[in-house]
């Protein structure tokens, strides 16, 4: 990635999310598209509650960032076994729009469930917008 401003979070990010209380950490990448502070984008990353049939999860998030704040939900598509219920994630950037690290928190029908996520991005704006476009 080269030296350039980066204005957005456009772009295709990866990182891992993980549970408070321990165990393993889950990898997961996210393809984002942002215009005027807000953005959208899908997930992707293993299967680790699901019907085991399935080999990766995939979800929407949506969200809006201001200042070096941001804010998004996560809701993971229907196949068996994934629920449901959005998933808040809150955290914050770096000035340089590399790095994302915050927490996220779920209330579903077994409780409460929260943890930590941090995302790198790894490739930057239009690489990602392009392939966005081609999906339409």
């Amino acid at each position: 990635m080269d030296h350039e401003q980066v204005e957005d979070l456009t772009g295709i990010w990866s990182g891992k999310y993980w549970y408070d209380g321990g165990g393993d950490s889950v990898p997961f990448t996210a393809d984002i598209v942002e215009s005027s502070g807000r953005f959208s984008g899908t997930t992707m990353e293993p299967n680790t509650f699901a019907d085991i049939i399935y080999e990766e999860l995939s979800a929407d998030i949506a969200g809006a960032r201001e200042g070096a704040k941001l804010r998004f939900t996560k809701v993971y598509h229907p196949i068996g076994g994934a629920h449901q219920a959005p998933i808040f994630y809150e955290g914050q950037f770096d000035e340089a729009l590399t790095l994302i690290s915050g927490e996220w928190s779920l209330r579903d029908a077994y409780g409460m469930h929260a943890g930590q996520f941090s995302l790198s991005r790894a490739v930057r704006g239009a690489l990602s917008a392009s392939r966005s476009a081609a999906k339409a």
